[in-house]
């Protein structure tokens, strides 16, 4: 009975000593989930909209002033385009076409006693087509600049007399091409979702353009020539059929 007592003390005292000298299993490590990296490589497409507006001057054949005025307003419409980036550096193309509201106008008298004019200028749509080098500030921040060629479709009236005197009255209309560059900021806030801001500048320069009549007084066709510019501010989004690529972050 004495041995059985000294025999489960022994033991009861060496189980500890026995546990502590057993190796401890180390825990399995597990590698944390790949940082997504945003990539420009891609097409996408998407919407804009802003605000624009275009200095117009209408000038007779013999280089006289006669109408000036600016024509502004909402515009809005889309895009589409492809980029492909190495390194912070990305490369692309773009189309975009948007509808116009800008419209302007100038009064004038011809005349002590002469008739009241007004000439009016309407673009109602606006295309381009250009390249654009842009350089990622940060993976997801990028900071471009774009230039190309661009058309712009223009309606001018020549109206509303209130004396019966012969001047000119009519309509044309005609589609101007022209040059265009343009600065923006593009952030994507999702792996295929952006969001940008950008400035355009588009020079048509100075073109004859000839006038239907309209009023009984006038003879026959008219030209004015008649020099434009535009300038925008556009906001818009854009769905990038690219996305993101899985590996490590590159800070550039």
């Amino acid at each position: 009975m004495r041995r059985a007592a000294i025999v489960a003390i022994i033991a009861l005292v060496s189980t500890p000593a026995l546990a502590a000298d057993m190796a401890v299993k180390a825990p399995v490590y597990t590698a944390p989930p790949a940082a997504a990296i945003s990539s420009w490589t891609g097409c996408y497409v998407g919407g804009n909209i802003g605000y624009g507006w275009a200095p117009t001057q209408w000038s007779t054949t013999l280089g006289v002033e006669f109408a000036s005025h600016t024509a502004d307003g909402v515009v809005g419409g889309g895009q589409i385009g492809c980029d492909y980036q190495t390194g912070a550096w990305v490369f692309g193309i773009q189309g975009m076409f948007d509808g116009s509201g800008m419209k302007g106008e100038s009064h004038k008298v011809v005349g002590a006693l002469g008739p009241d004019i007004f000439d009016q200028s309407q673009i109602t749509w606006f295309s381009t087509l250009t390249g654009l080098v842009g350089y990622a500030i940060q993976p997801t921040i990028l900071l471009y600049v774009k230039g190309g060629v661009a058309w712009v479709h223009d309606n001018y009236q020549e109206c509303c007399l209130t004396k019966p005197q012969p001047i000119d009255d009519g309509v044309a209309s005609e589609t101007r091409t022209g040059a265009t560059v343009g600065v923006g900021l593009e952030y994507m806030f999702l792996p295929n979702w952006s969001v940008f801001a950008e400035y355009d500048f588009i020079w048509l320069g100075t073109r004859a353009v000839t006038f239907t009549p309209t009023g009984l007084n006038t003879g026959g066709p008219f030209v004015y020539d008649i020099g434009q510019n535009v300038q925008m501010v556009l906001a818009g989004v854009n769905y990038h059929f690219g996305g993101a690529a899985s590996g490590p972050v590159n800070r550039y």
